[in-house]
């Protein structure tokens, strides 16, 4: 059950970092 919790909470850590580079990115015009 413990696990469960860290692997949640690790989870929701890595989309909110994830959703803050996804901001930073997106000020950079990029060439694609």
């Amino acid at each position: 059950m413990g696990v469960m919790i860290m692997m949640v909470k690790v989870d929701l850590q890595c989309c909110r970092s994830y959703k803050k580079v996804k901001k930073v990115l997106s000020k950079f015009p990029r060439d694609s």
